[in-house]
């Protein structure tokens, strides 16, 4: 694929191992878009091209995406996965440490809403009542432990920092691109991060990681340090 200046317009060639008829390469240039690229288009067709299919499969198996999820951070920090939620810990607790921040420890809690005993407008209980037809909304608490010179004391994870919400989003996200074994590109990746913390967790990243890869954009030329 490349870009005919004379044209102004993108111009694919295929290869004899893609095995695809005129008709098919006629499809797949007809479901391909400016903006994106002859793999993305392949996916959307019913055709038949085990070598595509090949390129496709590398770029899913060893792509890693990050979606908007409905997760929270809650839930990335408490998973099914007892051995992985004691890890994160041990390595978020530490680099919160490292970092000179009060933290000493966190703990998310399952909750439970119970919207036919709360005092909620008729019509807002009626469309919260669409979605959680049992009337009860689950959902997970996640509280940091901040140590003072009067004692410990508990803050909801809403009334944290936004830095430091960055930071352990930022730690799970690592921790998980390593544990997948996939290449993650993440933009600005500074943003919202202390810069000390930030280079703690490139460091592990680089310690733990033997064939996932981590692509970054960011404004901050220090990392190149790292």
């Amino acid at each position: 694929r490349h870009f005919n200046p004379e044209t102004q317009s993108m111009e694919v060639t295929f290869g004899t191992l893609c095995g695809l008829s005129k008709a098919d390469q006629r499809v797949l240039l007809s479901n391909t878009l400016d903006n994106s690229s002859i793999l993305s288009a392949f996916n959307t067709v019913n055709l038949e091209s085990p070598e595509l299919d090949k390129n496709f499969m590398f770029f899913e198996n060893h792509l890693g995406f990050v979606h908007k999820s409905k997760q929270t951070l809650a839930d990335k920090l408490k998973s099914e996965d007892e051995i992985r939620n004691e890890k994160i810990k041990s390595l978020v607790l530490a680099l919160l440490k490292d970092i000179d921040t009060d933290i000493v420890d966190y703990s998310v809690e399952d909750i439970t809403i119970d919207l036919l005993s709360r005092d909620i407008p008729a019509k807002a209980k009626a469309l919260l009542l669409e979605e959680y037809p049992d009337g009860k909304i689950k959902q997970k608490l996640l509280k940091f432990v901040h140590r003072t010179l009067a004692g410990d004391f508990p803050l909801n994870s809403d009334d944290e920092s936004k830095g430091t919400l960055s930071i352990v989003r930022l730690m799970v996200l690592i921790y998980d691109v390593v544990l997948s074994h996939k290449l993650v590109c993440e933009d600005e990746i500074e943003t919202g991060v202390h810069s000390k913390a930030l280079a703690y967790i490139l460091k592990m990243f680089l310690s733990l990681s033997d064939d996932s890869q981590l692509v970054i954009a960011t404004h901050d030329d220090s990392l190149f340090d790292q």
